[in-house]
């Protein structure tokens, strides 16, 4: 719980009197919503990133363990394969008081087709302009 408070307080002291500036001339140009601050039992939670690969692990085949920054090892229910590769961790406490995990992968089958349409428009393009030199030089 004290976790969530200390993150919660500097994400807060992060929002310097400029950024809010900024954040308001967004909302009032209509690109981005309302600024707000983050309270207390809404939104619980903190990030924890460069998770070495021995952070994670396996107890048995329902109960799993992680290495929290300042915390130690704390358990939690394993209801799905954590990949090797965990990049980050998000621990997170929802209204009903319950808390929940979830693990970050970067390289995702989703990110690879992206990556992968994207080079065939690349590729298009590059073809495009290719043959328009080709006949205009003609």
């Amino acid at each position: 719980m004290g976790h969530c408070a200390h993150a919660r307080f500097v994400s807060n002291l992060g929002k310097m009197p400029r950024l809010v500036d900024q954040a308001m001339a967004n909302f009032f140009a209509g690109t981005h919503r309302r600024p707000r601050w983050r309270k207390a039992g809404h939104d619980e939670g903190f990030r924890a990133a460069h998770v070495k690969p021995g952070d994670v692990r396996r107890l048995s085949r329902k109960t799993g363990e992680v290495r929290v920054p300042k915390v130690g090892w704390v358990r939690f229910r394993w209801s799905r394969q954590v990949p090797d590769g965990v990049k980050s961790f998000r621990v997170t406490r929802d209204r009903a008081g319950g808390w929940h995990i979830t693990f970050a992968v970067m390289g995702s089958c989703r990110r690879g087709k992206v990556k992968a349409a994207m080079a065939k428009l690349k590729a298009r393009e590059t073809d495009y302009r290719t043959d328009w030199c080709e006949k205009r030089s003609w």
